[in-house]
């Protein structure tokens, strides 16, 4: 089982890997600076959710990994194109299905026009400014986490939990409408 955290501060990526032998369970924590990851890195992160590296599904996931505002499939395909002239926006929505898919990354909803993604796949919740519409990553403990009561016919497969309100740096600001 593998689990990634993300250092703000440090701006790392720190991954621990949980397995066992012979019924003892170790852990391994990987520590990944984003300005010094490798392609190598890059390749054994894709591998790790059994994703085949390819340049492209490499130069996808190294910008998500590093820009972690929650882009939209617009925003990497127009920030990647000047470097990867070839990219087609086809080729970035089905790379971001495929993460998705593997849970490499998960598809966020908080905003009604575009789906967003996010790499960081631990359990977290995430804030939206309603007015510089900036998104917010929200720590949660395992407790604060709501446990799924439906019925048993209903197997849920993902949790996600939005707030909304404005972020201390618009608070401060005067509010204007035009």
């Amino acid at each position: 089982m593998i689990f990634f955290f993300f250092d703000k501060e440090k701006n790392h990526l720190l991954c621990k890997k949980i397995f066992s032998i012979k019924s003892k369970f170790f852990v391994i924590l990987y520590q990944f600076k984003f300005e010094t990851m490798t392609i190598q890195e890059i390749h054994h992160h894709l591998e790790s959710y059994k994703i085949n590296p390819s340049f492209q599904r490499a130069a996808i996931m190294q910008y998500m990994l590093e820009h972690l505002n929650h882009p939209t499939v617009d925003q990497i395909y127009a920030d990647l194109l000047p470097t990867i002239p070839t990219l087609s926006k086809a080729t970035v929505y089905n790379t971001l299905k495929l993460f998705v898919d593997k849970k490499a990354v998960k598809a966020i909803f908080i905003d009604e026009k575009n789906v967003r993604y996010d790499a960081q796949t631990y359990p977290h919740a995430h804030f939206k400014c309603k007015r510089c519409g900036a998104i917010h990553e929200v720590p949660l403990e395992e407790s604060e986490i709501p446990k799924f009561r439906g019925s048993p016919d209903l197997i849920p497969s993902d949790t996600q939990i939005y707030f909304f309100g404005v972020c201390k740096k618009c608070e401060e600001l005067p509010f204007v409408t035009i």
